[in-house]
């Protein structure tokens, strides 16, 4: 099982997912709150590797994370994923005329999008590994 994370400096977005990437869980937290909520989520999966974008603020989320766990760490390049990250948002959430409107007038969520932006990562990492 894979954790993919999109760091950021006040947020973070996580996604647990398996090695056909499939998603279990995504959700945005505070990056204060990041190792706590990691804890949680390692009690919960049977996380066998973290997939970290290499964007803002990575290098403060991998040194807590290798403080506290031993994990694999992987760092992949995040360049795009915010651009992604919302057209899959409008992919889950909008269907026909709607969704084909909204990328035409590239519309943008008004709220955070890393969750998704973690789940891009996870899947691209995946795809990088042949998987």
């Amino acid at each position: 099982m894979l954790l993919a994370i999109d760091p950021g400096r006040d947020k973070c977005g996580i996604a647990v997912m398996t090695g056909d990437a499939t998603v279990l869980f995504q959700e945005i937290v505070a990056t204060e709150k990041i190792e706590l909520y990691l804890l949680e989520l390692l009690n919960r999966y049977k996380i066998e590797e973290v997939v970290l974008g290499n964007g803002t603020f990575s290098e403060e989320v991998a040194r807590k994370i290798e403080k506290n766990y031993d994990l694999p760490l992987m760092l992949i390049k995040e360049a795009y994923t915010t651009l992604a990250a919302e057209e899959r948002y409008r992919q889950v959430n909008y269907s026909g005329i709607k969704r084909f409107f909204l990328s035409f007038i590239k519309w943008k969520p008004s709220f955070p999008v890393d969750d998704y932006a973690a789940v891009i990562l996870g899947e691209r990492y995946l795809k990088d590994k042949g998987l």
